[in-house]
C-alpha cells in the first residue's frame, strides 16, 4: 500500500516536470530582467496604466462641456415668398427675417453651473482612480513579494526533507529503522517538490497581475525588490474615521448633490419659456418697394410649466443625499472590518515571528538530533517539521494579509497609502 502511494506521488512529480523545467528556464532569463522597487512600480503605473489615459479623456470631455454650456443659442433665418402663384400675383412679396432666441430667468447661468460642477466631479473621479490604482499596485506588489517568499519556503522544505531522507536512508542501510520509514521520508520529499512547483506557478500568476497594473506587455520579464517583513504600527481607528469624513468618496456624493441642485435651478428657469426677438425686411416685388418689421415671440406657459422635470430634479437631490448617508454607513463598516483584519494579522505576525517560528524551529532541531540518536520515532520528527513549515507559511500569509488590508483601508479612505501613510513606517 505504501509503495503504491510512493509511486503515485513520484508520478505526480514527473508530471509537474513539464511545468518546472520551463519555469526554471524563465527564472534564468529573469536574472537579466528589470527590477522594480515599490516607488519605481508606482511611478511606472502613473505613466503607463491605460486607466489613467481614460481618465484624462474624461477630463477633456468635461472641459468641452463647460465650453459648450457657455454658447449662446443660434439665430434663426427665415426666407419667405408670398403670393407668387394664383390669382393675386400682383401682390407678390418676399420676406427676410432674422430671429434671436434669448434665454431668460438664469437658464444659461444654471447650465454653466451644472457643467462646472460636473467638471469638479470628473477631477475628483480622476484623483480617486489614481489612488485606487496606486493602492492596487501596492497590494499586488506585496502579493508578489509574498509569493516569492512562499516559493523560497518550499525550496527550503525540499532541502530539509532531503536532509531527513538522507538520515533515514543511512539508518535504514544500517538496519536501524524499517524500510517503511524511508518510503515515508521519500513521500514527504516528493510532496515538497510538488508544493514548490505550485508555489512557482502562483508566483508567476501574481507577477502577471502586477504587470497588467504597470502596463507591461505580456512577455516582459521583471522582478520586484522589497521587504515583506516591514510592517507599520497600527493606526488609531478614531483618527481613520475622522479622515473618512473628508474622504473623496463622500465628497463625490456631495458634488452629485450640487449637480442635481444646478439641474433643479435650470429646470426651474425653464418653467418660463425663452423669448425670441426678430427683425426683418419685406420686399414688394410689383411696386419695387420694401418695409421693415420687428417684434418678439414668447410661448405662453399655460399647459406646460416644466412641473415634471422640476419634481424629478427635487427627487434626485433627495436620492443623492440618501446615497451620501448610505456611502458613509457602508464605508465606516468596511473601514472597521479592514482595521480589524489589519490589527489581527499584525498580532499574528508579531506572535509568529517572535514565538512560534523560533520555537518550532528549535523543537525540530532537537527532535531531529534525538531521532539520529534513536531516541524518537520518525513520526515525531515529521510532525515537528510540518509544524515548523506551517508556522513559516502562516507568517507569510499574515504579512500578505496585513499589507493588503492597509491597501484596502487606503481605498476606503480614497487615498494612496504610499503617499498618505496610515502611520509612520517602523524604522
Amino acid at each position: 500500500m505504501l509503495d503504491s502511494r510512493l509511486k503515485a506521488v513520484i508520478s505526480a512529480v514527473f508530471l509537474l516536470g513539464g511545468i518546472i523545467a520551463p519555469l526554471q528556464a524563465e527564472e534564468n532569463n529573469r536574472q537579466h530582467s528589470l527590477s522594480y522597487t515599490l516607488q519605481q512600480a508606482i511611478d511606472r503605473a502613473m505613466t503607463h496604466n491605460p486607466k489613467l489615459t481614460i481618465n484624462r479623456y474624461q477630463l477633456e470631455s468635461a472641459d468641452s462641456l463647460i465650453s459648450q454650456s457657455k454658447r449662446l443659442p443660434n439665430p434663426n433665418l427665415s426666407i419667405r415668398q408670398e403670393n407668387f402663384a394664383g390669382n393675386a400675383t400682383e401682390d407678390t412679396q418676399q420676406s427676410f427675417i432674422v430671429a434671436q432666441p434669448i434665454e431668460l430667468f438664469g437658464q444659461r447661468k444654471a447650465r454653466i453651473g451644472a457643467a462646472v460642477t460636473q467638471q469638479q466631479l470628473s477631477q475628483l473621479e480622476t484623483s480617486l482612480s489614481q489612488a485606487q490604482l496606486l493602492n492596487a499596485v501596492t497590494a499586488e506588489f506585496y502579493r508578489v513579494l509574498g509569493s516569492y517568499e512562499e516559493h523560497i519556503l518550499t525550496e527550503e522544505s525540499i532541502r530539509v526533507s532531503q536532509e531527513l531522507t538522507d538520515i533515514v536512508a543511512s539508518k535504514s542501510a544500517a538496519g536501524k529503522v524499517s524500510p517503511v520509514e524511508l518510503s515515508r521520508a521519500k513521500i514527504l520529499l516528493s510532496k515538497a517538490k510538488i508544493s514548490a512547483a505550485r508555489a512557482e506557478l502562483h508566483h508567476h500568476e501574481t507577477e502577471r497581475r502586477l504587470a497588467i497594473l504597470l502596463g507591461f506587455e505580456e512577455d516582459t520579464a521583471f522582478t520586484v525588490q522589497g521587504n515583506l517583513n516591514q510592517i507599520s504600527p497600527l493606526p488609531d481607528l478614531e483618527k481613520l474615521l475622522e479622515r473618512l469624513k473628508k474622504s473623496p468618496h463622500l465628497k463625490k456624493q456631495t458634488i452629485n448633490t450640487d449637480i442635481q441642485k444646478s439641474i433643479l435651478a435650470e429646470q426651474k428657469s425653464r418653467a418660463w419659456p425663452d423669448m425670441s426677438i426678430y427683425f426683418g425686411i419685406n420686399r414688394f416685388q410689383q411696386a419695387d418697394t420694401y418695409a421693415y418689421q420687428a417684434g418678439l415671440t414668447i410661448d405662453v406657459p399655460f399647459f406646460n410649466r416644466n412641473q415634471g422635470n422640476i419634481q424629478s430634479a427635487i427627487s434626485q437631490i433627495a436620492k443623492t443625499r440618501a446615497e451620501y448617508d448610505s456611502e458613509w454607513l457602508n464605508s465606516s463598516h468596511q473601514l472597521r472590518d479592514a482595521f480589524e483584519t489589519m490589527m489581527t494579522t499584525h498580532e499574528h505576525v508579531v506572535m509568529l515571528q517572535n514565538e512560534i517560528v523560533p520555537g518550532s524551529q528549535q523543537i525540530l532541531q532537537t527532535q531531529r538530533s534525538a531521532y539520529e540518536n534513536g531516541k524518537l520515532s520518525l513520526y515525531e520528527v515529521l510532525d515537528a517539521q510540518q509544524n515548523w513549515l506551517e508556522s513559516k507559511g502562516q507568517t507569510i500569509d499574515a504579512l500578505i494579509s496585513f499589507h493588503v488590508a492597509r491597501s484596502l483601508i487606503g481605498d476606503i479612505l480614497g487615498e494612496s497609502i504610499f503617499h498618505n501613510p496610515l502611520t509612520e513606517v517602523t524604522p
